[in-house]
C-alpha cells in the first residue's frame, strides 16, 4: 500500500518537473509529459480533497497548482484565495508568492499589499521576502523609491543564506549609488561563492576608464571567463576580448586572435543580435588591415 502523503507526491512531482525537462530524446520527453500530466491531475485532486486540513502547506501548494495551471487549469483567483490563507496562517513563501501575484498596476495588481507581504515575510526571515522588498524599492513599486534600503535588503537577503544577492547589491552599488569599490567587494564575493554571473560585472567594472578600479588587464581576465563559458553573454564578453586584442590593451597586441574572437561571435551569436552584425562588419576590415 503506498503511504506517501499528498505533500510528498506533490513535492516529488515537483522534482520530476525538472528531471523532465533534462530528457534529450523529444519523443521520450512527449511520452513521459503526457503520463506525468496524468499524474499531476491526481494529485491535484488529493490536493483539493486535503484543503480542509489545518496545514499551510497543503493550501500552499493549490495556490501553486492554480497559479500554474498544475494539475488543473491555470485560476490567478483561486491562487490568490490559497496563497492568502496560507499567508494568514504564517506560511512565508505563501506570503512571497501572493505579493508576486499582486505586484502589479492597478487595476489588476495591488503593489501597496504586495510589499506589506514582502516586509512580512522578510522580517520573519524569509530571503525571497528580503529579495522582492529589495526589488521594490529599487523600482519603486507599492513603495517610494528608495536605492539605499534596496541594497540594505539585498545584503540582509545574502546574510539569510540567498547568495545570488550578492549580485544584486553589487549592482546596486554599481548603477544606482555610484560606489564602485563597494561594487567590487560583493561581485568579488559572489565570484568566490560560485556566481558566475558577476564574472561579467567585474569585467564592466575594470573596463570603465572614468573609473577608480579601471584595470584593462584585469577585464580582460574576467572577459576570458565569461568567452569560454556557455552562458548568454559569451558572445559580448568575445567581441569585447576580439576589441582589447586588436587594440593591445590589458593583453598583447594581437590581430590574429583580435580575428579568431571575431569569428566566434559570427559563429555563435544569433544573426539577429547586435554581437553578430557588429563582429560580421568588423571582420573583413581587419582582414584588410592584416593584408
Amino acid at each position: 500500500m503506498n503511504s506517501e502523503t499528498t505533500l510528498a507526491a506533490y513535492q516529488r512531482a515537483c522534482r520530476r518537473y525538472l528531471e523532465l525537462q533534462a530528457v534529450e530524446d523529444v519523443h521520450e520527453r512527449i511520452r513521459q509529459s503526457r503520463e506525468y500530466q496524468i499524474e499531476c491531475e491526481a494529485i491535484f485532486a488529493r490536493l483539493r480533497a486535503d484543503a480542509d486540513s489545518s496545514d499551510p502547506a497543503v493550501w500552499f501548494a493549490l495556490g501553486d497548482a492554480y497559479s500554474r495551471g498544475w494539475g488543473t487549469k491555470e485560476e490567478r483567483g483561486q491562487a490568490r484565495r490559497w496563497f492568502r490563507q496560507a499567508a494568514d496562517a504564517g506560511h512565508t513563501r505563501s506570503m512571497v508568492r501572493l505579493g508576486n501575484l499582486l505586484n502589479r498596476p492597478a487595476p489588476d495588481g495591488e503593489p501597496t499589499e504586495a510589499v506589506a507581504l514582502f516586509r512580512r515575510a522578510a522580517e520573519l526571515g524569509d530571503a525571497s521576502g528580503m529579495v522582492f522588498l529589495g526589488f521594490a524599492y529599487r523600482e519603486g513599486t507599492g513603495v517610494a523609491c528608495d536605492n539605499e534600503k534596496a541594497a540594505d535588503w539585498f545584503i540582509k537577503a545574502v546574510e539569510a543564506g540567498d547568495s545570488h544577492s550578492m549580485i544584486h547589491a553589487g549592482r546596486m552599488y554599481s548603477r544606482h549609488l555610484n560606489c564602485p569599490e563597494e561594487a567590487m567587494r560583493w561581485f568579488l564575493r559572489a565570484a568566490e561563492a560560485g556566481q558566475t554571473e558577476s564574472h561579467l560585472e567585474l569585467a564592466f567594472l575594470y573596463e570603465d576608464r572614468k573609473s577608480p578600479l579601471y584595470d584593462a588587464e584585469q577585464a580582460v581576465r574576467w572577459y576570458r571567463r565569461v568567452a569560454e563559458a556557455n552562458g548568454g553573454s559569451r558572445d559580448r564578453a568575445r567581441l569585447a576580448l576580439a576589441h582589447f586584442c586588436r587594440n593591445g590593451e590589458g593583453t598583447a597586441h594581437d590581430p590574429a586572435e583580435a580575428r579568431a574572437w571575431l569569428i566566434k561571435v559570427i559563429e555563435s551569436a544569433p544573426p539577429q543580435s547586435a554581437f553578430y552584425r557588429e563582429a560580421k562588419s568588423l571582420l573583413p576590415k581587419w582582414e584588410a588591415e592584416m593584408l
